[in-house]
C-alpha cells in the first residue's frame, strides 16, 4: 500500500504522490506536521461507500453511535410489537434451556464419555456452521421493506 509521506519509496514513485509530498510543510527535523498529514490522508484516501451521508461532516465530529443517520432510522422503526416479540423469545429461550438442563442432568452417564465428547464437538461445529449460514443469508438477501419478515426480523438483525 502506498501512503503519501514525506519520503517517497521507489515502489511508490507516482507523480501524484511526489507532488503531494512537496506541498506539505515540514518542521526543522523534516517531519510533516499533523494538520498537513490529515490533509494528505484525506486527499489520497478512497471515500467510504456510505449511503447514509455520514461522510459529509467535519472530521472532528462524532460519526457513529446514536447520531449516525442509519442508527436514527433504525431506532425510529422500533415498535411495541417488536419489543413483545423480543420478550417472548427471551422467555421461550429460558424455558427451553431449563428443560434441556433438566434432561441432561437426569440422563447423564459418565460411562458414555466416548459418545458425549464427539457429540459435543460436532454439536459446536454444526451450531457454528448454521449460525454462519443464517448470518450470511440475513445480511445478503431480503429487504427491511419486506412485509412482516423485513420489519420484524431483518431490520433488527442488521441493526445488531
Amino acid at each position: 500500500m502506498c501512503l503519501s509521506l514525506p519520503t517517497v519509496s521507489p515502489s511508490c514513485s507516482t507523480s501524484s504522490t511526489a507532488s503531494s509530498t512537496t506541498t506539505s510543510s515540514k518542521d526543522n527535523m523534516g517531519h510533516i506536521n499533523s494538520e498537513d498529514e490529515d490533509i494528505l490522508v484525506a486527499k489520497n484516501s478512497m471515500p467510504e461507500d456510505d449511503p447514509n451521508g455520514n461522510t459529509l461532516h467535519d472530521a472532528r465530529e462524532i460519526r457513529w453511535g446514536p447520531q449516525h443517520a442509519g442508527a436514527k432510522l433504525l431506532a425510529s422503526q422500533y415498535t411495541k410489537e417488536k419489543r413483545i416479540q423480543e420478550i417472548i423469545s427471551i422467555i421461550l429461550c429460558i424455558i427451553l434451556m431449563v428443560y434441556n438442563f433438566y434432561f441432561i442432568c437426569r440422563y447423564f452417564d459418565v460411562r458414555n464419555w466416548y459418545l458425549i465428547i464427539p457429540s459435543a464437538l460436532l454439536g459446536i461445529l454444526t451450531a457454528d456452521l448454521a449460525s454462519g449460514i443464517v448470518h450470511w443469508g440475513a445480511d445478503t438477501w431480503g429487504s427491511v421493506d419486506m412485509p412482516f419478515i423485513g420489519r420484524n426480523f431483518l431490520r433488527p438483525f442488521r441493526e445488531h
